[in-house]
């Protein structure tokens, strides 16, 4: 805990003051908070879940455009499938980076899938033109998330898990710190930041289970405009009747879909939308991956985690599919830096950062391509840590009465909710009760 300051707070013994707080621990959160720590802030990164809750950002690989001269197809298919939409310098600034990007994850450890010549083997994605989706198979998630947690370890970044945050505390449109409380023993945590990066997630869970966007929610509540919000990127491999979704990637290793009557599936211009338009418009739409040859072995746990939950062995029989919401586009408005932008966009709620599916740069615009999520987690999670970390270091804390406040009224609420007895009426005790 290098760098950990504390300091007196009537009410409780101590409050924790750290340069940079990172809500998540997906490869957004890990990557900001990695860079924060390299330049020598004392960086604290929170869960809500348990330690090494990744999602699915990873699951579908990174785009690159390994085997072209330039980013000029990369950046014309992102904006295509965007709707035009997009904002044009961060497609242009994010694609340029993307080869950057793979060197860096490479260099780190990650074991990706490679061709007879030993590089990078680069697939051919739903909504690219040309090859330069790269993954690991159906570990991808699992190799991201490995390498970008060394990277914390590296810099000593300090990781906490089952830590709910209640609320963000600000003054004048500064941040201040947060209030929290950890799920472990029910203690309400009043701590002091310099600057706080939110990179949790979307709220894709709302359409089904998983990732809710309580990092969306705290800075709804902090005034912030949220982006974006109608958009959302569906999947066509989720498996029906389970929370399961397959990788994109198994398709381009010689999956193919079906109608359950064996005839193939018109997936049009070979886009996100042609693919899940087509899985929708099916009777009974099937993956068929019995024919994946020496590619199984890349997709090995997802035919064991499969069969385990449904019964269906994927190597000798087809399993039926449905078209379900993926990941949400919208999110809390930022600049290439990361930072988050109110009033026309062109002000910053200071000491407050977004990144990953939490944050609406707008690479996306109405819809995303196959592994520019990954790409843009990276990018610009790498560019908010940077930016903070060096921000911080002529920043003083601040805000220490308004964080009292706002503990002593947490604190109270759940004071309160504690006495109740088990015959008498249940205390609805404000944000306390809304955030869980």
């Amino acid at each position: 805990m290098a760098g950990l300051r504390f300091a007196r707070l009537k009410g409780c013994r101590v409050m924790e003051a750290w340069d940079i707080i990172v809500l998540g621990d997906g490869p957004a959160a890990l990557r900001a908070a990695a860079e924060s720590a390299k330049t020598g802030a004392s960086t604290l990164m929170m869960s809500v879940d348990g330690l090494g809750s990744s999602g699915r950002s990873a699951a579908d690989g990174i785009a690159a455009p390994l085997q072209e001269s330039n980013n000029r197809g990369h950046r014309e298919d992102t904006i295509r499938s965007g709707a035009f939409l997009c904002d044009q310098d961060i497609v242009n600034s994010t694609t340029s980076a993307a080869n950057r990007q793979m060197d860096l994850l490479e260099r780190w450890g990650v074991n990706f899938r490679r061709d007879s010549k030993g590089v990078p083997m680069v697939s051919k994605g739903a909504g690219h033109g040309k090859p330069r989706t790269v993954n690991c198979g159906d570990s991808t998630t699992r190799e991201i998330q490995q390498v970008l947690e060394e990277q914390c370890m590296r810099f000593g970044v300090t990781r906490r898990g089952d830590q709910l945050p209640l609320s963000l505390v600000h003054s004048d449109q500064k941040i201040n710190g947060l209030i929290a409380i950890d799920m472990v023993n029910g203690r309400i945590l009043s701590l002091s930041a310099k600057a706080i990066i939110i990179a949790d997630g979307g709220f894709e869970g709302a359409f089904g289970n998983g990732v809710v966007g309580l990092g969306l929610d705290l800075a709804l509540q902090a005034g912030l405009p949220l982006r974006d919000m109608e958009f959302i990127t569906s999947t066509p491999l989720a498996i029906k009747d389970t929370n399961l979704v397959i990788p994109m990637g198994i398709l381009s290793a010689g999956a193919t879909l079906h109608e359950a009557n064996g005839s193939d599936l018109d997936v049009g211009e070979g886009d996100l939308n042609s693919f899940c338009s087509a899985v929708s418009g099916a009777s009974q739409p099937v993956l068929d991956a019995r024919e994946l040859g020496d590619n199984s072995v890349w997709w090995d746990a997802t035919m064991r985690m499969v069969k385990s939950r449904t019964g269906i062995d994927m190597s000798k029989q087809t399993i039926e599919i449905e078209s379900r919401a993926d990941m949400t586009v919208g999110g809390i408005a930022v600049d290439e830096n990361g930072r988050a932008v109110i009033g026309s966009w062109s002000r910053w709620f200071t000491g407050l950062y977004a990144s990953g599916d939490a944050a609406c740069s707008g690479l996306h615009g109405a819809g995303s391509i196959v592994g520019n999520r990954l790409l843009d987690a990276m990018c610009l999670s790498s560019a908010a840590g940077q930016h903070a970390g060096e921000w911080v270091k002529n920043r003083q804390f601040t805000g220490t009465t308004a964080l009292q406040q706002a503990f002593e009224q947490y604190h109270s609420s759940l004071s309160q909710a504690s006495e109740i007895k088990q015959d008498e009426e249940v205390l609805r005790s404000g944000s306390i009760f809304n955030s869980i």
